[in-house]
């Protein structure tokens, strides 16, 4: 394997020297933020300081709604024992989120996140979203609420 990595980046590298020979400025600048983030080293290209408003706010409604789906905890994996096995009422559903600890995996998860988030200069979005407690998982109860009624 160590060996078809090698010819692969390899390629690329001769991919890149060839492109260079034609291309503008821009074009380098480009391909110079590509090469750096495919090598997680290097220029950034996210520069939350060049955030307009409109920006913030998709950025913030984005994240609440990506967090919410990891806050309820995975309803697809309880539909699909619903369909399976038939799970009954919403305490049936409740103690199928217990029994797989939905809470204690969807807290590492939004933990995670949070960790990931706090990054210069987003401390603004991070503050908003934990504000209105999406770092937090919802109790088995309310991700049963949630999915009997998308039943």
């Amino acid at each position: 394997m160590r060996a078809e990595s090698w010819h692969i980046e390899r390629c690329g590298i001769d991919y890149c020297a060839r492109m260079t020979l034609t291309a503008d400025e821009d074009d380098e600048r480009r391909l110079s933020q590509d090469e750096a983030l495919h090598h997680a080293a290097g220029l950034a290209v996210f520069r939350p300081d060049q955030l307009n408003r409109g920006d913030r706010r998709f950025l913030a409604d984005a994240t609440q709604v990506f967090l919410e789906m990891i806050r309820c905890g995975p309803q697809a994996v309880v539909a699909a024992l619903d369909k399976g096995i038939g799970l009954g009422d919403q305490a049936d559903v409740a103690a199928t989120f217990a029994a797989i600890d939905a809470g204690a995996a969807g807290a590492a998860k939004l933990a995670r996140l949070r960790r990931l988030m706090a990054q210069p200069g987003m401390v603004w979005l991070v503050d908003r979203v934990a504000t209105g407690g999406l770092f937090a998982p919802c109790p088995a109860p309310d991700c049963a609420r949630i999915y009997t009624a998308s039943r």
